[in-house]
């Protein structure tokens, strides 16, 4: 049946081819013809009929030009069976001069037109070998550790008639041979030299795979315009614009044809609409050859699914919602022998959501590609609460873990700033010691119990004990009873495609746009509710944000449990061991102590700390004077020395003149204050209606906290 279509469908395309009246022969003499396409996504019936296009034109005496502004090699499971193969050879046949790279051309992993699993890698061919050509080769088509490996051939291709532009990209040259892209391209045709350029940018996509851009540089200055060139034409895919006399745009995403045409004798331009309403026989053969191998497609998707490993291996992401609700669907509704009597938690682990599936047709490639890594089927473990806890305590250990537990039925919070408490090795991995970073928050929309049991259903790679999954191992080990089995018939990624198909009707839409708030990371630690512990401290005080500050942050301590003596003058060496705290107390067991009257005391490693890095001088070469009160002009000078030890000082000084007292400032304290007024540190204080200095006067400990947060918060 599907060959009397085909042929069917064959014959009317033939019917359909357009045969040029004689009296249009001889109409573009003397002129260029730029026939363009964009964003095709895989879009091949096209090709057949932008080619009969090209050939009208061609019977009316014009030069042809034809360019692609790139997004054309994924898109359709034409495209993606071959992961973009048959799109360049089809395009070779039409004969295309340039295709831009366009943001979707460069999303394919390790800039491979395939995908790398289990060793299958040369089953594929470069994006440069799609354009370069390349020889035949054998490859070891299963993995390399396999017992019986099968060989297999990867047939030579000739070079692609097109060559590939992008001019605001740069390659390393240990990634040259990924992709193959010229600066510029200039097509010669009678009387005249079209320059091509294209401008994408991949980067700004959030879809691009971790990594493989690395070694390649995004500049955002025009290019130039290409040497010898009479009409430059750019084709715009993302990116910065350029000067040009023509300027094909295809950044907004939708498939774009058109032409213009060129005068070339005075380089007049004129856009010209064109008619895609015939086809060229032989190419639309070559289509239908293509769609009769073509896999099968499940569905569509009208979102990106992410697959980057940052996003999987440390938080939630739309893919992993997507395949942890298949399994959770799966063992609802089509598990045999599960009796559904507890609630049902679906895990799948961060480490085999490995790769994007973009917007358009989904086949069974794409999955393959997106979810690599279930060689086996699924099953099903009954756990308790705290196994369950434990198992995601474990999953999300460090940063960057594969194993992380993308989940349906259940939300969690991962404290992320919390330190994993290892326990025994476990392979690559650790088991955890205590539950100390996740809090399942709940489970089926209820309460979460350590002490219920739920049923977890999981790749059997998983319930093998793999990647961080021991407990999991253990309990089926020990209570065999508690785990149910479906094979090895079923995987992972067969359940997503009857998800797809019977559950969402074919569409993976709008619900799987964004992740669904399954899991939270917290990523610093929430700042608690201030207590007041002090009695002497009323919130109506002016100085009581700044104790808050000081207290909050480890800087300053109460003179007992709960007074902190506002009024109270500070210390020399109280306030040098302010600083040596918000430094975060670093080792002074190597510093020398060049002061007499400092002795073993609580304030002595910050002292010395202070003398190491020219914070302090002394009051004389050899005296510190710890227990004297602190003067205000000492108290800006030793902020001053830190912070222009730290860098942080800056240029600015105030004008000191405007205050009365300004001549009271010691010489040595001169620049110290200015840039203490400069800075809002110190605002002066008013003595019978005007702002004194009081260089010389003491600080109390309430004046200190308020200097100490305006600086630090500065």
């Amino acid at each position: 049946m599907k060959k009397v279509l085909t042929m069917l469908l064959a014959l009317t395309l033939l019917l359909a081819v357009f045969v040029p009246a004689a009296s249009a022969a001889g109409d573009y003499a003397g002129k260029t013809v730029l026939l363009y396409t964009g964003n095709l996504r895989g879009d091949i019936d096209v090709y057949a009929r932008i080619a009969a296009v090209k050939a009208e034109y061609e019977a009316k005496d014009a030069n042809v030009v034809l360019v692609d502004a790139g997004n054309y090699m994924q898109g359709s499971a034409c495209a993606n069976a071959t992961r973009g193969k048959a799109v360049t050879d089809l395009m070779t046949m039409v004969g295309y001069d340039v295709a831009a790279m366009g943001k979707y051309d460069f999303v394919y992993g390790d800039a491979t037109t395939g995908y790398i699993y289990h060793g299958n890698y040369y089953k594929y061919y470069t994006q440069a070998e799609l354009v370069n050509g390349a020889e035949e080769l054998t490859y070891r088509q299963n993995a390399p550790w396999a017992s019986e490996a099968v060989m297999a051939t990867r047939p030579e291709i000739t070079p692609a008639s097109f060559y590939a532009v992008s001019s605001n990209l740069t390659v390393s040259v240990e990634n040259s041979g990924y992709y193959s892209f010229d600066p510029y391209f200039v097509v010669p045709v009678t009387d005249l030299n079209v320059g091509v350029v294209a401008i994408t940018d991949p980067t700004t996509a959030d879809f691009l795979q971790d990594g493989f851009l690395d070694g390649y540089t995004f500049t955002e200055e025009a290019p130039e315009k290409p040497y010898g060139s009479d009409i430059v034409v750019a084709l715009v895919n993302g990116g910065t614009a350029c000067e040009a006399d023509i300027v094909i745009d295809a950044t907004a995403g939708t498939p774009i044809v058109g032409a213009y045409v060129i005068d070339n004798e005075t380089k007049a331009i004129t856009e010209e609409e064109i008619k895609l309403d015939l086809v060229d026989p032989t190419i639309a053969a070559a289509v239908e050859a293509v769609k009769a191998e073509a896999v099968t497609v499940i569905g569509k998707s009208e979102v990106t699914l992410d697959g980057s490993d940052r996003s999987n291996w440390n938080g939630e992401t739309n893919l992993g919602d997507l395949t942890a609700d298949a399994l959770k669907w799966y063992a609802e509704n089509k598990f045999e022998g599960f009796a559904k009597d507890v609630p049902v938690i679906a895990i799948q682990n961060g480490g085999n959501c490995d790769n994007y599936l973009y917007d358009g047709e989904i086949t069974d490639v794409d999955l393959l590609r997106a979810l690599p890594f279930s060689p086996m089927g699924v099953g099903i473990l009954y756990l308790t609460g705290e196994q369950l806890l434990e198992a995601v305590e474990a999953s999300t250990q460090s940063e960057n873990c594969p194993a992380w537990a993308q989940v349906s039925g259940m939300e969690y919070t991962v404290d992320a700033y919390k330190e994993f408490k290892a326990g025994a090795e476990y392979g690559d991995y650790y088991e955890a010691e205590t539950v100390n970073r996740v809090t399942i928050t709940s489970v089926g929309g209820e309460e979460f119990s350590k002490e219920a049991t739920y049923a977890v259903i999981a790749d059997n790679f998983l319930m093998n004990g793999n990647d961080t999954y021991y407990v999991f191992k253990n309990v089926k080990e020990a209570e065999g009873a508690k785990y149910l089995n479906n094979g090895n018939g079923v995987k992972t990624r067969d359940i997503v495609a009857m998800y797809i198909k019977e559950v969402l009707g074919g569409t993976v839409g709008g619900t799987y746009a964004e992740p669904q708030g399954r899991i939270t990371v917290v990523t610093e630690e929430p700042e608690l509710p201030f207590v007041n512990p002090y009695t002497d401290v009323a919130e109506t005080a002016w100085y009581y944000d700044a104790v808050k500050y000081t207290y909050q942050n480890g800087l300053m301590d109460g003179t007992s449990k709960d007074k902190f003596e506002p009024e109270t003058q500070m210390t020399r060496a109280m306030l040098v061991t302010v600083l040596y705290r918000a430094e975060g107390k670093p080792e002074a067991s190597e510093f020398e102590n060049p002061f007499q009257d400092v002795d073993d005391n609580w304030y002595t490693d910050a002292i010395c700390w202070a003398a190491e890095k020219d914070i302090v001088n002394g009051v004389a070469p050899d005296k510190f004077a710890p227990n004297e009160p602190v003067t205000r002009e000492q108290m800006v000078t030793i902020l001053h020395r830190y912070a222009t030890g730290k860098g942080t000082a800056g240029d600015g000084k105030a004008d000191l003149s405007s205050f009365p007292d300004a001549k009271q400032v010691s010489s040595y304290a001169q620049d110290a204050m200015a840039w203490a007024v400069a800075g809002n540190i110190i605002q002066g204080s008013k003595v019978g209606g005007e702002d004194y200095l009081l260089p010389a006067d003491t600080a109390t400990r309430a004046q200190i906290a308020t200097v100490l947060m305006r600086f630090l918060e500065a």
